[in-house]
């Protein structure tokens, strides 16, 4: 058992080696090296080599078991929920069967908003989520542009839902003209000139 931090504990258990083996002694401490670095948690090989007076290499069946904190739902939550910090909390979880990742930090997830409903003491997952909506499809938004230091604000008319960062279609109010502008804020987006 080996701790990583305060975030993650790990748990290692080595297979056993023929013992008819017989290796020439190697004059330096022998280098560890994973031949699957993908494989991080489960059933998996460590590999020994000797390189130095003798050349040997050998491989070990280990098994890993990783545990540590990860966002749960306190309650269940139908699709759409915003999520704040107090909807959530942390449980210790053994990581080797979360293959669509999990969250470690509350403060990752506030304000994001679900994709589907969930449970009581769903792990959440990034699949699970979305920023949340800052712009929605046929409301009114600013319309920002900078151009040589003057910055510039008209009235448009979205015309797609976004979240912050996301590159949407909004349409200038008084031209009519329609522009790929990325969210900034809430009801506001930016063009690039």
């Amino acid at each position: 058992q080996r701790e990583l931090g305060k975030e993650y504990e790990l748990h290692i258990k080595f297979g056993y080696l023929d013992h008819r083996l017989r290796l020439p002694k190697c004059d330096k401490i022998p280098e560890a090296y994973l031949p699957d670095p993908n494989t991080r948690y489960g059933s998996t090989l460590v590999g020994l080599r000797c390189g130095s007076n003798v050349s040997w290499k050998i491989v070990i069946p280990v098994y890993v078991r990783a545990f540590a904190n990860v966002v749960i739902t306190r309650q269940a939550f139908a699709k759409d929920t915003q999520l704040h910090s107090n909807d959530l909390s942390l449980s210790r979880q053994e990581l080797s069967s979360m293959h669509a990742g999990a969250f470690n930090s509350m403060t990752e997830i506030d304000g994001m908003v679900l994709r589907r409903a969930v449970t009581k003491d769903t792990i959440l997952t990034p699949s699970m989520l979305q920023p949340k909506r800052l712009v929605q499809r046929g409301t009114s938004v600013i319309i920002e542009a900078q151009y040589q230091g003057v910055m510039i604000r008209v009235q448009g008319i979205a015309l797609m839902d976004g979240h912050q960062g996301q590159m949407i279609r909004v349409q200038n109010a008084r031209s009519g003209r329609e522009v790929d502008a990325e969210v900034i804020a809430s009801a506001t987006v930016k063009v690039k000139m």
